[in-house]
């Protein structure tokens, strides 16, 4: 048996391209400089490898990389593409012009994670509040979070929106079951 890669038509559709390959339980896994990805993504979709299944970020010793997980429906071939970003540059080329429901994908790494997308249409933050300060997924990120920032719970105007029984924290009866 060989170590060498089964030629796949994921890896057959990025010809030269790709810096780096393995096979990991028999899906390509490719490592490209960040300037490569939309033109691998171009090529790969033209190949057929159209679903942008997950674009995601993972944070390593030495930075962080962006990871695009394609699919091609006409016979379920997978294939994964990885950009390794330095923690002092982290900006990728945006890919919404090519899978346009990338747009919430990365706003999505851009809030976890805060890496810029270049010529993204709208990047903001999507899941947390735009004064949020960090990125939660970061390593650097302090595990119990930020400690004078306020929950949403204790502001007046959430008490309205979560209609709550009107009580006080430590009533009676929970009192007497802690004694």
């Amino acid at each position: 048996m060989s170590n060498e890669p089964v030629a796949s038509p994921f890896l057959q559709a990025l010809g030269d391209a790709p810096q780096q390959t393995e096979m990991l339980f028999g899906m390509p896994v490719v490592i490209m400089a960040r300037g490569r990805i939309p033109q691998a993504l171009l090529d790969l979709k033209v190949a057929g490898f159209g679903v942008l299944h997950d674009l995601t970020a993972n944070e390593k010793k030495e930075g962080l990389e962006v990871v695009y997980q394609l699919l091609r429906l006409s016979d379920g071939a997978r294939g994964t593409l990885k950009a390794q970003l330095p923690h002092e540059q982290l900006v990728m080329p945006s890919v919404v012009a090519i899978h346009p429901g990338a747009e919430w994908h990365e706003r999505e790494v851009f809030d976890m994670f805060g890496i810029s997308f270049s010529d993204h249409p709208d990047l903001r933050r999507i899941l947390l509040p735009e004064d949020w300060e960090g990125h939660p997924l970061r390593k650097d990120y302090p595990v119990g979070g930020f400690k004078d920032t306020t929950p949403l719970w204790a502001f007046e105007e959430a008490a309205s929106l979560q209609k709550l029984p009107e009580r006080t924290l430590l009533e009676e009866d929970i009192l007497k079951g802690q004694e």
